[in-house]
């Protein structure tokens, strides 16, 4: 929560006092069971502000799948590709 002096800013962890609640209940909602095909997804939360990359570094010592796909919450994915094709080409050459 950012201090009286202090202008909100969510990306270095400082949010003004109002959002606290609506950001905890969006927290909370995270943490619902995820429907198909995402229920094996795991909300992972770290002890305290981490940015996007210290949260990637957590998660990432966590998985045990041989691929993952990465999308930020707040970065729009502007053009569609072919998952599939993906997976085949980097199946296809192990060392990309």
């Amino acid at each position: 929560v950012c201090e009286k002096d202090q202008k909100a800013k969510a990306k270095a962890g400082r949010i003004a006092v109002e959002m606290v609640q609506p950001y905890q209940e969006y927290r909370c909602r995270l943490d619902e069971p995820w429907p198909r095909p995402f229920a094996a997804l795991q909300h992972l939360r770290a002890p305290e502000h981490k940015g996007f990359a210290g949260c990637l570094h957590i998660a990432l010592r966590k998985v045990t799948r041989p691929y993952v796909l990465v999308l930020q919450h707040d970065r729009p994915c502007l053009r569609p590709f072919d998952l599939k094709k993906l997976l085949e080409a980097m199946q296809a050459q192990p060392s990309l």
